[in-house]
């Protein structure tokens, strides 16, 4: 520390107003986190980042609405909006002074020597802004971080309402097969009532009938859970959807290599750039954290025969502890290391997971073809056949409840093949953070 001296005379009194005066100069540039020739943006208020407002679900909610009400009031979405609002704290904090330093003198030989001195630690080297810059990346990784939630939560939605819709199109399959086997019944009867066929043709199509009751009570039972699934999916409380809305999906998607441009797009992908950022802002931070700290200040010496100084001051800080700022250095180096890793780790494993998923949106429609076009079809007029051939008395039962299980299993694999392509199709959409490729179409035309 060194400092100049400038002798004169001068009333305590009058330079106590100077330092006050110099002081509320201070703390007017550290209370506030902008300062001359920066670009401070100020945080959003709390209001905005949390979501309070209540949101009621419709009695019967389509799945349109489910993901949107989880999209707005999932509680993981609004524990990153949190998190959002204190990333948007840190930016205030990071651009704002220190505090200044305001000292008093008295001395203990002469009670006239009396002094007065002020301080101010002046941000240097540019660390100041890029603190702020820092603080800007790591909020804008917090913001993207709440637009993987909201992505997460509606996947999850998507998944539960798909496999709830499934379970539905089986207990309606069911249903339809109960009919047909009950006239499989009244046809055994008919025939075992005039001795056409025997006894045991007709305990048969009763167990047939008796099985697949059975299988209604217990597809009734999992779509209990199911609903409670959903629930738990969309945010809100067990028992609170006992009933859904069902509507068309869309599930057409572009050629992978369209869809390979946008996974740099999506949320989490942002995230990683927003905090490769941050590590690479903060590797040149502490680039700069071995270079000298600077003070600047006022003091006042008052001392006998009412004699005075007034001295001005400017002082450096003497970084000599070199291990120290080494080691902050390589710290933030292998930060940095470590982010871009991670990035480069999830980029091969998005790539990967888009892939598959695209594979099994490309199988599922070449399965639900299958069954729906050409097996489904076949199934149903070969029953149709079995079981009037078996009216004639020309048939036997073993083939009619053959003929039943081939269409009842054609039947639900149809419905397992439209729900896995609807499963791979929202896949693809968490995994590139849903976006609408109908108006994707409509601007690249």
């Amino acid at each position: 520390m060194f400092a100049t001296t400038v002798s004169r005379r001068a009333s305590f009194g009058r330079i106590l107003v100077l330092g006050v005066l110099l002081g509320l100069v201070s703390v007017s540039l550290g209370g506030c986190a902008s300062g001359p020739g920066s670009e401070m943006p100020q945080a959003a208020p709390a209001q905005q980042a949390l979501e309070t407002t209540q949101y009621s679900l419709s009695e019967r909610p389509t799945r349109a609405e489910l993901m949107a009400y989880a999209r707005d009031h999932h509680p993981r979405v609004q524990a990153a909006k949190a998190r959002l609002q204190g990333a948007e704290a840190q930016v205030t904090q990071a651009g704002a002074w220190m505090d200044p330093e305001l000292s008093l003198e008295q001395s203990l030989s002469d009670s006239r020597g009396q002094g007065i001195a002020l301080r101010q630690d002046i941000p240097v080297f540019g660390r100041r802004q890029l603190s702020i810059d820092q603080a800007l990346a790591q909020r804008d990784a917090a913001r993207e971080s709440v637009r993987q939630e909201q992505v997460e939560v509606q996947g999850a939605v998507w998944r539960a309402y798909n496999e709830l819709t499934y379970l539905q199109a089986n207990q309606q399959v069911v249903a339809e097969q109960l009919l047909l086997v009950e006239q499989s019944v009244a046809v055994a009867r008919a025939l075992y009532e005039t001795g056409s066929t025997g006894q045991a043709d007709f305990l048969r199509a009763q167990n047939a009938r008796d099985q697949l009751n059975t299988e209604s009570v217990q597809l009734q039972r999992l779509l209990r859970s199911a609903y409670a699934r959903l629930a738990t999916a969309a945010g809100v409380p067990v028992g609170m959807i006992d009933e859904v809305r069902t509507e068309e999906q869309t599930v057409e998607l572009p050629p992978l290599s369209v869809l390979e441009e946008y996974l740099n797009q999506a949320p989490l992908a942002r995230a990683y750039a927003a905090q490769l950022k941050a590590a690479e802002t903060g590797e040149q931070l502490a680039g700069r954290a071995g270079l000298p700290r600077v003070m600047v200040g006022a003091e006042y010496m008052r001392g006998g025969m009412d004699s005075g100084d007034t001295r001005l001051m400017l002082g450096l800080s003497l970084p000599i502890w070199r291990n120290s700022y080494q080691a902050q250095r390589d710290a933030s180096a292998a930060l940095t290391a470590s982010v871009q890793a991670d990035w480069e780790v999830w980029q091969l494993e998005q790539s990967a997971d888009l892939a598959v998923a695209y594979y099994r949106w490309e199988q599922a429609q070449d399965n639900l073809a299958l069954y729906r076009s050409i097996l489904q079809p076949r199934a149903e007029q070969a029953f149709a056949s079995t079981l009037q051939t078996y009216r004639t008395g020309q048939g036997t039962f073993a083939d009619l409840i053959a003929a039943q299980n081939e269409l009842l299993t054609i039947r639900l694999a149809a419905w397992r093949a439209q729900t896995d392509l609807v499963d791979a199709y929202a896949a693809v959409q968490q995994l590139l953070g849903f976006i609408d490729w109908a108006s994707v179409t409509g601007e690249s035309q």
